[in-house]
């Protein structure tokens, strides 16, 4: 659910821009829908490593 939000979200903002920091420095703007595709797909690696998880704990 909140992956489908994020996917829905970053969908209508692939024209807003941010600015990015690495090590606390800005450096060049992404859109604001790259920056919640990092998040959407962190959320699918923690997932599938928990599905992961029970396959193996098992």
């Amino acid at each position: 659910m909140l992956r489908k939000t994020l996917l829905d979200f970053a969908a209508q903002n692939v024209d807003t821009y941010v600015p990015a920091y690495t090590n606390g420095v800005q450096a060049q703007p992404v859109s604001y829908a790259h920056y919640l595709l990092a998040f959407a797909d962190s959320f699918a690696r923690d997932s599938q490593r928990i599905r992961e998880l029970y396959v193996r704990l098992n």
